[in-house]
């Protein structure tokens, strides 16, 4: 049996891990024991659906491309600086050329530099 201390502990773990509470808690927050062999059947499920993360080729600067997602979604610009993570552009909003830094999965090319 689990002291007091360990349960805490593993009650905190779970309260800072996000999303843990919605897969493994009550609805006022409280971690609920998993029975023998749940977490296997749950790791086992979750990697067959893996899939790795397909690397995004960085944008040569120049290009002229469009956000996909968040708030700038739609917006065009020139791509001033990119990485297979981070792709920086500038766009003009109100008359005014602001440079964006985002996702570089976020991005795509409308057409070259």
């Amino acid at each position: 049996m689990k002291s007091d201390w360990a349960r805490n502990t593993l009650a905190a773990a779970c309260k800072s891990t996000a999303g843990m509470l919605r897969l493994l808690g009550t609805p006022d927050g409280m971690p609920i024991p998993l029975r023998a062999g749940e977490f296997e059947r749950l790791e086992e499920e979750l990697s067959d659906s893996y899939q790795p993360r397909v690397p995004t080729p960085p944008l040569p600067a120049g290009t002229v491309i469009e956000v996909t997602h968040g708030p700038f979604a739609f917006f065009r610009g020139i791509c001033t600086n990119s990485s297979e993570e981070i792709v920086e552009m500038l766009v003009e909003i109100l008359g005014r050329k602001m440079q964006l830094r985002l996702p570089r999965q976020h991005a795509f090319a409308v057409s070259p530099g």
